[in-house]
């Protein structure tokens, strides 16, 4: 998304390394290519549908209440009943992401059971970026934890260097 790619060079990826946001979107993109080559992860989708279904629901009541043949105060009920339905979906919405997604950038199920999570932090004004690994597989958690400097991984011109990138993700997450 933040990825900006010169002329004539093939994978050189360049980003604002003064930018916080295009910084930490470049290694999400990165950490999520990592983990599904290496340890063949497919991405779950399942809570991002359920996201989607309901902001369209939410957006098409708010267009019916809108637009209803019904003149003004006749349909004051439709109304009030369209705002709090609206009102919970995006409360719902705005919930899921506050405490249930919080930094999570990737969710995987794999074939012999086990969930995956992957969550990253790369806070305001820091060079340390944070991966961490959550596995989940009858009942237990177990966590693998990365923090590093973000200097290791791009140049002064902000080229980012994948190869140093996999190297420090490969000796935490085997």
């Amino acid at each position: 998304f933040f990825l900006e790619s010169k002329m004539g060079v093939e994978n050189e990826t360049v980003v604002n390394k003064w930018s916080t946001a295009d910084v930490k979107a470049c290694l999400d993109e990165y950490t999520i290519e990592f983990f599904k080559k290496e340890k063949k992860l497919q991405q779950d989708f399942t809570f991002s549908n359920i996201t989607l279904v309901l902001g369209y629901l939410g957006c098409i009541l708010a267009v019916y209440a809108h637009f209803t043949p019904i003149p003004f105060p006749e349909n004051i009920y439709i109304i009030i009943g369209f705002v709090v339905i609206y009102g919970s979906i995006s409360g719902f919405l705005q919930f899921s992401e506050s405490f249930i997604i919080k930094d999570r950038i990737f969710k995987s199920k794999s074939k012999s059971g086990a969930t995956y999570a992957i969550r990253t932090n790369l806070p305001l004004f820091s060079s340390k970026y944070n991966v961490t690994l959550v596995q989940t597989q009858n009942g237990s958690k177990t966590e693998k934890k990365m923090e590093e400097c973000i200097s290791k991984w791009f140049d002064e011109e902000g080229k980012f260097v994948e190869s140093s990138y996999n190297q420090s993700l490969r000796k935490v997450f085997k």
